[in-house]
């Protein structure tokens, strides 16, 4: 039912954590298209029934996808979290905006996703200041004297900035060379089964494990 993908460090390689990714017979990116509360609180369900006990052992970040109406339709789903999870949402334009008081008082286990898609915006991220932000590779597209300006002023307003969907070598030494730190994608590896998260070591490195 769940798969994982790893968010690495790609200074050191070392694997700093994970996302989780609910492995349905519908693709993640229609399943979370338009918001469901119910689907949300029954994969948030599953999730917390294989994982919950377990993420503390883990001792790596990992990050769940939610709609954002869902969330601030239950907020007693902030105080479910282990401390090392982290809820990744989608801003949305006008429906960001009102709902984005409610996350105010929970904006450090907020995850913006998908930056760079014409939804998110640094607007967004100067008045939230969220944990962190994911920006897809269509950003890859913009000039380096761009990319460097964006890491700048994102590291200004929130504490960690990965680059999703990397899935070359030349994009992985392009990124590295501007500055930015963590990324995920198929360069690293496939996804992986859920179970592969309980058994390995706490440290370490891309190449020995991908």
């Amino acid at each position: 039912m769940f798969k994982v993908e790893p968010i690495v460090n790609i200074i050191s390689n070392e694997v700093i954590g994970y996302e989780i990714l609910f492995n349905g017979s519908i693709p993640n990116d229609v399943l979370f298209k338009e918001p469901s509360v119910y689907i949300d609180l029954f994969i948030f369900d599953k999730i917390k029934q294989f994982f919950f006990d377990k993420f503390s052992k883990i001792k790596k970040k990992i990050f769940i996808n939610i709609n954002i109406e869902t969330l601030c339709a239950n907020s007693n789903l902030f105080s479910e979290l282990p401390g090392n999870v982290y809820f990744e949402v989608i801003e949305n334009g006008r429906k960001f905006n009102f709902y984005e008081n409610c996350l105010c008082n929970e904006k450090d286990k907020i995850i913006i996703d998908d930056f760079g898609t014409g939804n998110a915006n640094i607007d967004t991220i100067i008045r939230l200041k969220p944990f962190g932000v994911k920006l897809d590779r269509i950003i890859l597209n913009f000039s380096d004297t761009f990319l460097i300006n964006l890491l700048s002023e994102l590291n200004k307003h929130c504490q960690i900035v990965i680059f999703e969907k990397i899935e070359t070598q030349e994009e992985l030494e392009r990124i590295k060379s501007l500055g930015f730190q963590f990324a995920q994608g198929y360069i690293f590896s496939k996804l992986k089964h859920y179970e592969f998260l309980f058994k390995i070591p706490q440290k370490l490195s891309v190449k020995s494990i991908f």
